[in-house]
């Protein structure tokens, strides 16, 4: 399930608002939900909730999306435990590698 937000000042609580839009009680994706878990489906084969958003390079759009992933992306390093984001470990020597490797 694909979610376009059509909003021209895109930012994270949107993001929030869109995906409560679609996995709200009943709704097309929590009714996808309930036919795969009642047909044994788990893990990575139950249906999820993908953000497609229209971003013009050069506008405050693609700036509010550009924070949007940087956020994402701490939150989910802190999830699976990586000290520091990836795009962060970047300039790392080989003394910092080894420590958070």
């Amino acid at each position: 399930m694909c979610i376009t937000p059509s909003s021209r000042l895109f930012v994270s609580p949107l993001v929030e608002q869109q995906i409560g839009c679609v996995d709200c009680v009943n709704s097309m994706w929590a009714k996808m939900l309930r036919r795969a878990i009642d047909a044994g489906r788990n893990g990575s084969d139950l249906p999820r909730i993908e953000i497609c958003p229209i971003i013009f390079k050069g506008t405050y759009d693609e700036y509010n999306w550009n924070v949007f992933q940087e956020c994402w992306e701490d939150l989910r390093s802190q999830l699976h435990g990586e000290a520091v984001p990836p795009r962060q470990r970047v300039s790392e020597d080989e003394e910092g590698r080894a420590i958070l490797d």
